[in-house]
């Protein structure tokens, strides 16, 4: 830590800030474990992951991948308060690493094990062009033939949308809340996102603003956005497809 001349208070460095969100997501795992009674090994085993992977997690010396985070979470069967306070110690080590606070060589130890933590090819850094968003945030389609890509407009319940968002993430390449609030010009914050997602919790049906965000944020394009807008509107105001009326000029561009 580097004393500020002006206060003679000590500066954090982004090296000990990402260090010390590190022992956070540390400790908060480590609660995880001791709330579920079982050993090391018995989690290791039911997250499948080596034993050694599950010590260097907890001891705060590795970062997960987020598949592997939440298999320790349900192994664990963490209490939905300690998982979204996990969730969210992982989401601000991804955006400390999006906004390169973390220097390349304090990273070697992470680099050389199967399990590091790395961003999403979609995630923009600080100081990209406006073009260079654009080109990094555009998703490829599926091959010919493969409609893998998630329809909103076949959802007709808050239940059915919402999960028809996590396929959609998982769709864009699973960016993380952080990734994806920062893509959408942070109109709305990681953690809102984490909290109108988590499957934990009862669902509700998300705002407009929350939505439209999400879907840019994950690389949506401008179809997409009016696909899920359309989709949010009918469930909010309770309509189902049977009693929609299509403009003429609408019908005829989808019939040809």
């Amino acid at each position: 830590m580097d004393p500020n001349p002006s206060t003679g208070l000590l500066k954090l460095t982004p090296e000990h800030t990402f260090a010390m969100e590190r022992t956070v997501l540390g400790n908060l795992l480590q609660r995880a474990m001791l709330g579920s009674g079982l050993t090391p090994s018995q989690i290791a085993i039911q997250a499948r992951i080596p034993t050694s992977t599950l010590s260097a997690v907890m001891s705060g010396n590795k970062i997960p991948r987020k598949e592997t985070l939440e298999s320790i979470v349900e192994a664990c069967e963490a209490v939905p308060t300690l998982r979204f306070d996990i969730r969210y110690s992982w989401e601000r080590l991804r955006d400390l690493q999006l906004r390169s606070e973390q220097p390349r060589e304090t990273e070697s130890p992470e680099t050389e094990n199967p399990d590091p933590l790395t961003p999403h090819a979609g995630a923009v850094h600080e100081g990209t062009t406006f073009q260079e968003k654009d080109s990094l945030h555009r998703l490829r389609e599926d091959a010919f033939g493969y409609g893998l890509k998630p329809d909103p407009l076949t959802a007709t319940t808050k239940e059915e949308l919402l999960e028809l968002m996590r396929d959609f993430q998982i769709w864009a390449g699973e960016p993380s809340y952080r990734e994806i609030a920062i893509n959408a010009g942070r109109t709305v914050g990681a953690s809102t996102l984490c909290e109108a997602l988590d499957v934990n919790k009862p669902a509700r049906l998300p705002s407009l603003k929350v939505v439209t965000a999400f879907i840019h944020g994950c690389g949506g394009s401008e179809e997409d956005l009016t696909h899920w807008t359309t989709s949010w509107r009918r469930i909010r105001m309770g309509r189902t497809q049977s009693n929609i009326t299509r403009l003429p000029g609408a019908a005829r561009r989808h019939a040809g």
